[in-house]
């Protein structure tokens, strides 16, 4: 019996798939090309079929750097998934993840293809949609009334980074509940992708299978941490895409808003992800190289010392001890001098005559002449008239004598 049409056209995309993951890129793409042609015979189709042909196929070209091909194909997937219709609410959260990814993808293509005005939209989109899937979580938790500590403190979270990107607080709080580890018998698991996830993991595209596609998971998965991390993460390469692409903008009053958009996204990573993360690390450091922080002016604080500065006008106090005369020298004491100022001696006065005695003391000697020492007296023999004049020749000095003067 002759197998369905579903089933061969599955069976088809999981061999084009092996083709792919064998780096057969050509040769897979062949493959899903002939499953398009028949998606395009098929009156009935599984729209999740073509959900699946049609994202491999952009995931081929953008192998092959045939970004224009691959944005059409991103268009056509993106359309089908917008017209997927759930019965449930999580599955409706997982296809709006699904389509905040897709339209991150498509905006990094259309920048790659120079069109930086469709970029910026295709990720203002992008932003949308992970605005939509916090909402959505936050509106099923207020619903839940018996949600367990650990979903309750990611759903506060989740609470905090919604009221910060409808506007309604303008700087993300630090003190933000943060995402909660998940832990076992006391022991804390950490999430190994987180530390090893850049922002090329969002935009490559990967491949789609079959099962991914149909696997379900309970709601509150969507509040584990790593439900909770891919959404912080798909959110920070919104708001970063969303601040590359339009800087690149010609409008200079849109090109202020790039700053905004660019600091969100650092806020909400310093926050909620490892500081380890590559993706964070590559988001700040694009913002510090954009929006370099100003150098602020030093102030110089002046140290008051508790030590009083003494006044260097200050003369040093006088002893109070007296200045008392040496031993053994008498002090001589004049009495009635009288100071001229026009001489440099002092002189003493003299005493008042007597009426009936003349003055017969001569006068005083100045205390000058009174300390000059006698002359030495002129030798006697100087005055004599026969040593008046004589002549000493150099024999005199040197001892050297003539016969004639031996002879006298």
């Amino acid at each position: 019996m002759e197998a369905s049409p579903d089933k061969k056209l599955l069976s088809r995309l999981e061999k084009a798939l092996e083709l792919l993951e064998n780096a057969e890129i050509e040769e897979g793409l062949n493959l899903l090309k002939m499953c398009e042609e028949r998606i395009g015979l098929a009156e009935e189709i599984d729209v999740d079929l073509k959900l699946i042909t049609y994202h491999n196929i952009s995931m081929c070209y953008q192998l092959m750097q045939e970004f224009e091909e691959c944005g059409s194909y991103l268009e056509k997937t993106i359309s089908i998934a917008e017209s997927r219709e759930f019965s449930q609410d999580i599955e409706k959260i997982r296809n709006i993840r699904y389509l905040c990814m897709l339209n991150i993808q498509l905006g990094a293509i259309l920048s790659h293809l120079g069109d930086h005005n469709l970029a910026v939209s295709q990720a203002k989109r992008a932003f949308n949609y992970a605005s939509q899937s916090y909402q959505m979580c936050v509106s099923l938790c207020e619903a839940n009334k018996s949600l367990n500590d650990t979903a309750f403190q990611n759903y506060k979270t989740l609470e905090t980074a919604l009221l910060y990107l409808s506007g309604k607080i303008s700087k993300f709080p630090t003190n933000c509940r943060k995402i909660v580890q998940r832990t076992s018998l006391g022991v804390l698991h950490y999430t190994d992708w987180v530390f090893s996830f850049t922002i090329n993991d969002i935009l490559d595209i990967k491949p789609l299978k079959y099962f991914e596609v149909k696997n379900n998971h309970t709601f509150l998965a969507e509040l584990s941490k790593d439900f909770m991390l891919e959404k912080v993460c798909l959110m920070l390469s919104s708001c970063y895409l969303i601040a590359t692409e339009t800087r690149l903008l010609d409008d200079p009053n849109e090109v202020k808003k790039a700053k905004g958009w660019h600091q969100k996204a650092v806020e909400i990573g310093l926050v909620l992800l490892p500081q380890e993360t590559p993706l964070l690390q590559h988001i700040k450091s694009s913002f510090d190289k954009h929006y370099p922080a100003k150098p602020q002016p030093r102030i110089l604080k002046v140290v008051k010392s508790k030590t009083p500065i003494k006044d260097s006008r200050c003369t040093s106090a006088k002893s109070k001890t007296p200045i008392r005369p040496k031993l053994g020298m008498p002090r001589k004491v004049i009495k009635n001098i009288e100071v001229k100022t026009d001489r440099s001696f002092v002189k003493e006065k003299p005493e008042p005559k007597k009426k009936d005695q003349t003055d017969l003391t001569p006068k005083c000697k100045t205390q000058r002449e009174d300390n000059q020492e006698p002359e030495p007296p002129i030798s006697e023999d100087y005055d004599e008239p026969g040593n008046n004049t004589f002549i000493i020749n150099s024999n005199d000095l040197y001892g050297i004598y003539s016969d004639e003067d031996k002879a006298t």
